[in-house]
């Protein structure tokens, strides 16, 4: 339409110019016209979508492209294709409805920017090939009816003895411990021996135990055994026997030494001065009254003002100042107070200072 309007325009104004010449110049400017649109649409392409990928069946996702405001996915299987658009940005995953189980797809998606009303297509991503396997169903087995089934007769289950416990050691005294075994299920037995027999059992859990009461310089024999839950597993054998002897302590005797002794302070004995007895003791006289006269003192204040020509705050004023001071009189004698600090009372403005 626009290079019609253009060929009628020139024939209007130089109806005279020959047809050849007038083709050449309408070839040009459609030229030129073409050259414009492909700029414009070069600098509104989009880049492609990255990471395409095929999330699980027929979804597949890619990362989000900045500035796109949609985006246009398509498919083609070898028989046909199909397209469909994604509207909105932050949609960038997509489940393509319709596909045959088993047929091979390619995919391709491109980002959609929207420029001056109008939205113009990007760069498509990588292809990726798409094909759905079927979802196995599970058969059916029929039954014969009324036909007694035999019964599965359970394996018998062969219970296995824990390892032994390592490591029995000695830590103080009559104070055992030895290796944990994280599979013992219901802790350990402890087995004391003397002289070939047992003299007591004792079960824990955990990997440490005192053996008390036992008898100075007596010679004991320990082993401990992991228990097992008797079921899938037995007790195991016994570990390595610990020889066990207290030692008799040695008790402190008491010798004599050289320390002086300290003696004993003789009583002070007693005095016949005779002790004090409880007598209340009388309250004080009342005051008495003097015979002076109390003294009659009286107090008089006096104030005293000057006036000063300052120069303050960049302007002339007279500031007036007043200090005070007090005078008091008893019995006729006068004393005078030390006058206070000299305090502004006002300023007023003059004009020349």
């Amino acid at each position: 339409m626009f290079l019609n309007d253009v060929f009628m325009l020139v024939l209007r104004h130089n109806p005279q110019m020959k047809l050849g010449r007038l083709v050449r110049i309408l070839v040009i400017l459609a030229f030129f016209f073409s050259i414009s649109l492909v700029q414009a649409q070069t600098l509104r392409r989009l880049p492609a979508p990255n990471n395409f990928r095929i999330i699980s069946g027929s979804i597949v996702s890619w990362d989000a492209v900045p500035g796109a405001v949609g985006y246009r996915l398509r498919w083609r299987p070898a028989d046909g294709g199909g397209r469909v658009q994604v509207n909105g940005q932050f949609h960038t995953a997509y489940r393509i409805r319709g596909l045959k189980v088993g047929k091979s797809y390619r995919v391709w998606v491109a980002a959609l920017a929207d420029a001056e009303g109008y939205r113009t297509l990007g760069s498509w991503s990588r292809t990726l090939t798409l094909v759905l396997t079927p979802t196995p169903t599970p058969t059916l087995t029929p039954t014969a009816t009324n036909t007694p089934t035999a019964t599965a007769t359970p394996t018998p289950v062969t219970p296995q003895p824990l390892p032994a416990p390592r490591n029995l050691r000695l830590v103080s005294g009559s104070t055992v411990t030895w290796d944990a075994m994280p599979g013992a299920p219901r802790g350990y037995r402890l087995l004391l021996y003397l002289g070939g027999r047992t003299v007591r059992t004792t079960a824990t859990r955990v990997t440490q135990y005192t053996f008390r009461n036992l008898e100075v310089g007596v010679i004991y024999e320990a082993v401990v055994v992991a228990r097992g839950n008797g079921g899938r597993y037995l007790d195991s054998g016994p570990s390595n026997r610990l020889r066990l002897e207290l030692e008799p302590t040695a008790t402190p005797t008491a010798t004599a030494t050289n320390t002086p002794t300290a003696t004993k302070k003789p009583k002070p004995k007693p005095s016949n001065t005779p002790r004090p007895t409880n007598t209340p003791i009388p309250p004080p006289p009342p005051p008495q009254p003097s015979d002076t006269p109390e003294p009659r003192c009286e107090e008089r204040r006096s104030t005293e003002q000057r006036t000063t020509r300052v120069f303050s705050a960049g302007r002339c004023v007279d500031r007036v100042e007043e200090r005070g001071w007090h005078r008091i009189i008893c019995n006729g004698t006068s004393t005078w107070s030390t006058p206070t600090n000299w305090r502004i009372i006002r300023e007023v403005p003059v004009e020349n200072c």
